[in-house]
């Protein structure tokens, strides 16, 4: 044991008094601390984050879910913290004047519990602890309960705000096409009306049945036509074999060829009298009355032909005009056709916009859990509605503080005892060295 060691025992012991004294003081005043301090009261509630299972309609449109840790900065954060102060001053739930904010920070905590942080929330469901330490168990409970309503009223502004700027631009967009949907449903309106395809089909079917009956009509004037050729043909035959003028010869009378007979027997004066007969022409009745057939049939005909002429035209006029709407109604089935299935697209894309809206909806009422009294938002939620505080013995223990404030009294005892044999020396040899120094530097 060197010299050192026996001056500082010995200093100690000198001193022995005081160190007791001293440690003694420190024991009685950590005890009387803790005594009159009392014990403080931590209480604790559990959040469960959830978001919309993939499954649901809502869930179609969802944002993916806020990372856990940030719920958990969020709640630790000094806006949602000084909302959380002033409302407990509202309800007056702090005795005195309201702690400041860091201080208030500093009796809160947080603490999340994850199974996989990989994984989305909604498949293993993160908790986040909310804790909160107080003189007396009934503020505790108040603190953790205030401060868990605004967290969770903080996280649903935050969900919807995320899916705010899809609903007004779906909102938006679905205005946009119902009034593109009612002006396409009013131009293939007056596209109907204007050209009705039943009607034009009605028309085509009657105008057919009129195109029957004239061919039918021509088909009849054709014979007719024929026939009356026929007879001309016939006529104008008899009337070139017929002559137009009838020479008539006129015999004497019997009586002068009796007399003549009765007073001679002579032939050749009998054959002589007979060619002295009277001669004479006339018009042939049977060659007028063929020519006047002729003009008839002649007129027949002309009739037959002007008739069949205006059944042909009738027949090219009526054809062209059924040819006519029926390209009509050809380009209007296709133009229509073609209407109806883009007021078809426009509608589906009408009814898929009403749809996501509707969804939209949902995820808005899910976000903000207003669905049903049952049905949680996603988000934050409590797991439980009750609180409970417990005791808390803080930092090592009411036992462990005043072991340690007597330790480190002793320790400071032991060290004013000590300081003449150890510390003294050391001070003076430092003070030497310096006024050594300071003269070598004068000197030079």
């Amino acid at each position: 044991m060197n010299e050192y060691t026996i001056q500082t025992l010995r200093s100690i012991y000198a001193h022995r008094r005081f160190i007791v004294i001293v440690v003694a003081l420190a024991f009685i005043a950590s005890v009387g601390r803790e005594l009159l301090a009392g014990l403080g009261h931590e209480a604790e509630t559990t959040l469960v984050i959830t978001s919309a299972p993939e499954t649901a309609q809502a869930g179609l449109i969802m944002p993916e879910p806020i990372n856990p840790k940030v719920y958990q900065t969020m709640a630790m954060s000094s806006d949602i913290l000084g909302q959380v102060l002033e409302n407990l001053e509202e309800m007056d739930a702090f005795d005195g004047p309201a702690p400041e904010l860091r201080d208030f920070r500093g009796n809160l905590g947080t603490d999340l519990e994850t199974v996989d942080p990989t994984a989305r929330p909604m498949t293993y469901s993160p908790m986040l602890n909310l804790k909160a330490r107080a003189d007396t168990p009934e503020l505790s409970i108040q603190i953790v309960d205030t401060w868990a309503d605004v967290v969770i009223d903080a996280a649903r502004r935050a969900n919807r705000l995320r899916i705010a700027g899809i609903g007004q631009a779906m909102v938006a967009r679905t205005s946009d096409h119902k009034q593109e949907l009612d002006g396409f449903w009013v131009s293939l309106a007056e596209e109907t009306a204007e050209h009705d395809l039943e009607l034009m089909r009605d028309e085509l079917k009657k105008r057919q049945e009129h195109i029957h009956e004239l061919d039918r009509k021509l088909v009849d004037a054709e014979v007719e036509l024929r026939a009356a050729e026929e007879r001309l043909v016939a006529v104008q035959a008899q009337l070139e074999e017929e002559p137009e003028i009838k020479e008539l010869f006129r015999s004497p009378s019997e009586t002068a060829y009796w007399i003549v007979e009765s007073t001679t027997s002579n032939d050749a004066i009998l054959e002589a009298l007979e060619q002295k007969g009277m001669r004479s022409e006339e018009l042939n009745p049977a060659y007028i009355e063929l020519r006047r057939n002729l003009a008839s049939t002649q007129q027949d005909v002309a009739s037959y032909r002007a008739r069949k002429q205006s059944l042909q035209e009738q027949m090219d006029e009526v054809r062209q005009r059924q040819r006519a709407t029926q390209q009509l109604l050809a380009d209007q089935e296709l133009i229509q056709t073609r209407l109806g299935t883009e007021e078809q697209h426009m509608r589906t894309s009408y009814m898929e916009m009403a749809i996501l809206r509707t969804y939209m909806e949902s995820a808005g009422l899910i976000v903000s859990g207003s669905v049903d009294e049952d049905m949680h938002s996603v988000g934050l939620n409590r797991l439980s509605e009750r609180i409970y505080a417990s005791s808390d013995p803080g930092f090592l223990g009411r036992k462990g503080r005043v072991l340690l404030a007597t330790m480190l009294a002793g320790l400071l005892a032991l060290g004013v005892a000590g300081y003449p044999v150890l510390g003294q020396p050391w001070v003076a040899q430092i003070l030497a060295n310096e006024e050594e120094t300071e003269k070598s530097t004068g000197s030079v």
